[in-house]
C-alpha cells in the first residue's frame, strides 16, 4: 500500500505515487538548477513539463489510474539526465535515485521519437508554413514543394482549395516540441535544449539583420531608387509603344480615309470622314470637328513620346516639363472643342417628330403581310437578287436606305382591319423633324386581302442619319389575326393575363432586310 499525492502538471491533474512524486520534483529542481545559465531556460522547462504530462497521460492506459514510481523512471529515462549535457558539473550522487533511474535502461522506455508528425512550420513559411512544414516531413527541398504547388495549379488549379484545406486542418508549430516532432528527432532534454537554443540564435540572426537593414538604410534608398528607375523605364517606353500605335491609327484612318464601316455605297464602305458628313449637320461643323480631332490626338501622340523620353532617359530639363505642359493644354482646348461640337450634333437629334397617313380600311376575314425585299435587277439572262444584309446603311446617289420595319398591334374599335403608315425623324425643333419624316420614302400596297410591305426605306442624303424609321399600325378586330410568314397574330394568345380590350395594349414585331420576321409583347 502506498501514499498517492494530486499534481497538476501543465493543466492536467493526476495521481502519483509520493515517492514517484519525490523523484519527479527532485529531476525538475536538478533540470532548473543545470539550466539556470543557459539562455531560454524557461522556455526549455515549460516545453520538459509539456512532456511529462503528455508522458504521464500515456502511462495511465488499461483502467490504470495513478502513476507509479516505475512511470517516472521510464519518464526520466526517456527525457535524458541534466548532467548529461551540462559541461564541467559534477554527476549527481544520490545513490538511491542514480540506482532507480538507471536499473531500467534495460526496461521498455517511451518512444521518445514516435514518429513525424505534420505540422505547419509559420516561422519558415511565406503565407501558412504549409510548403515548409511538408518539406520538413517529407525531407525536401522547400522550394521544390513549393514549385510542385505551382505547377499543380497551373495544370488544374487544384492546389489553391489542398493548400487551404491543410491549412485549416494542419496544427502549427508551437512548441519546441512541436518541432522536434515535425523533424523526426527524439524528444529528450538534451533535444529540447538544442531547438530552444537553435530558435534563440534564430531571432537573434533576425533581430541583427533587422538592425543592418536599418543601419544601412542608404543601401536600402539606393535599391529603391534602383528599381523606381527600372521601373520609370519601363513605364517610359510603354508610353512610346502607345503613343506609335495612336498614331499608326490616325495617319491610317485620318490621313488616309481608309473604309471599314459596312455600308453598301458607290464607293464601297464608309469611313470615318464620310460617316461624319452624314451625322454631323453642315460643312463648316465637320471641318472644325477634323480639325480638333486631329490636333487632339497628335497632341496626345506627342505628349506620350516628351514624357516617355523624359521617364526613359531620366531628363530634368525645364523646356520639356514647359513643352508638356503646352502639349496638356493644346489637347485639353481640342477636347473641350471637340465636347462643344458634339454637343451641337446631339442637339440636332434632341427632338422626335412622327407623322401618320391611314392606308386602308378593310372588312375581312384576315390580312395576310407579304415581305418585298429589294428590288431584283435583271442583266440578260441573270437576275440579281439583293436578298443578303445591306451592311450599316446604303448609299445610291442622293439617297440613303436603310431596312428593318417596325409593326406595331392595337385591337380595332370596331370590326374593320385599320392600317396606318407611321414615319419618324429627329432634329433640333420639331418643325424639322416632320420635315425629315415627310421626306422618308417606303412601298406599301394591297391587293386580295394581301398587304404588301417593302422591307427597306430611303430618304434624302441631305437629311443625315437621324434616327429614321417606318413603322406600320395594324388595328385588328376581336378575334380575327394577321398571318405573317411563319408567324401568326392573334392579339391576346401570347398574354392572356392582359385586357385586349385595353385601347393601350399593344404588341410589337420587326420585319428584317431579308422579309423575316420576329413578334413579341
Amino acid at each position: 500500500m502506498k501514499k498517492t499525492v494530486s499534481v497538476n502538471i501543465k493543466g492536467i491533474n493526476f495521481l502519483i505515487e509520493e515517492d514517484a512524486y519525490e523523484l519527479l520534483q527532485s529531476y525538475m529542481k536538478r533540470l532548473e538548477s543545470s539550466l539556470k545559465n543557459e539562455k531560454g531556460s524557461k522556455e526549455i522547462i515549460e516545453d520538459i513539463e509539456y512532456r511529462i504530462s503528455e508522458l504521464c497521460s500515456q502511462s495511465l492506459i488499461n483502467s490504470k489510474q495513478v502513476v507509479e514510481l516505475e512511470d517516472i523512471e521510464l519518464i526520466i529515462n526517456t527525457l535524458g539526465q541534466p548532467e548529461e549535457f551540462i559541461e564541467g558539473e559534477t554527476a549527481f550522487t544520490e545513490e538511491k535515485i542514480h540506482e532507480q533511474t538507471t536499473n531500467n535502461t534495460d526496461s521498455n522506455n517511451f518512444d521518445s521519437k514516435q514518429g513525424k508528425r505534420l505540422f505547419r512550420d509559420v516561422e519558415n513559411g511565406k503565407i501558412a508554413g504549409v510548403c515548409s512544414g511538408i518539406s520538413s516531413y517529407l525531407n525536401l527541398d522547400v522550394i521544390v514543394v513549393r514549385v510542385l504547388f505551382l505547377v499543380v495549379f497551373f495544370l488544374g488549379g487544384f492546389s489553391i482549395p489542398l493548400y487551404i484545406i491543410l491549412w485549416i486542418i494542419t496544427p502549427k508549430v508551437n512548441t519546441s516540441i512541436d518541432r522536434l516532432r515535425m523533424q523526426g528527432k527524439p524528444i529528450t532534454v538534451d533535444s529540447v535544449r538544442e531547438e530552444v537554443e537553435a530558435a534563440a540564435h534564430r531571432f537573434e540572426n533576425e533581430t541583427k539583420s533587422f538592425a543592418n537593414k536599418i543601419r544601412n538604410n542608404d543601401n536600402i534608398s539606393n535599391r529603391i531608387s534602383t528599381i523606381g528607375r527600372l521601373v520609370a523605364v519601363i513605364v517610359g517606353v510603354g508610353m512610346v509603344v502607345v503613343g506609335v500605335a495612336i498614331l499608326v491609327f490616325l495617319v491610317v484612318f485620318g490621313f488616309f480615309d481608309v473604309q471599314f464601316i459596312p455600308a453598301q455605297t458607290e464607293f464601297g464602305f464608309l469611313s470615318f470622314s464620310t460617316l461624319g458628313e452624314l451625322m454631323i449637320e453642315n460643312d463648316s461643323d465637320l471641318f472644325w470637328m477634323r480639325l480638333c480631332a486631329f490636333i487632339v490626338g497628335f497632341s496626345i501622340v506627342l505628349f506620350l513620346f516628351v514624357l516617355g523620353a523624359k521617364l526613359i532617359f531620366n531628363s530634368k530639363s525645364k523646356w520639356i516639363n514647359l513643352c508638356l505642359s503646352s502639349l496638356f493644354s493644346i489637347g485639353l482646348i481640342g477636347i473641350i472643342i471637340c465636347i462643344v461640337f458634339g454637343v451641337k450634333t446631339g442637339r440636332n437629334m434632341a427632338i422626335d417628330g412622327e407623322i401618320q397617313r391611314k392606308i386602308l380600311d378593310i372588312n375581312c376575314e384576315n390580312i395576310q403581310i407579304e415581305p418585298k425585299v429589294s428590288s431584283k435587277e435583271s442583266k440578260g439572262e441573270f437576275v440579281t437578287k439583293h436578298e443578303s444584309s445591306e451592311g450599316f446603311i446604303s448609299i445610291k446617289g442622293n439617297k440613303i436606305k436603310e431596312s428593318g420595319i417596325q409593326f406595331r398591334y392595337k385591337t380595332s374599335s370596331d370590326s374593320l382591319y385599320h392600317v396606318y403608315q407611321e414615319f419618324s425623324a429627329r432634329s433640333y425643333t420639331l418643325q424639322s423633324a416632320l420635315l425629315k419624316a415627310k421626306h422618308i420614302k417606303h412601298f406599301v400596297s394591297y391587293k386580295d386581302n394581301v398587304l404588301i410591305v417593302s422591307t427597306g426605306y430611303s430618304f434624302p442624303k441631305s437629311d443625315k442619319l437621324r434616327d429614321q424609321d417606318v413603322t406600320i399600325v395594324i388595328e385588328i378586330p376581336s378575334g380575327k389575326t394577321v398571318k405573317m410568314p411563319h408567324h401568326t397574330i392573334f392579339l391576346g394568345t401570347n398574354n392572356s393575363d392582359e385586357d385586349i380590350n385595353d385601347p393601350y395594349y399593344e404588341e410589337e414585331g420587326e420585319m428584317y432586310f431579308d422579309g423575316a420576321y420576329y413578334h413579341w409583347n
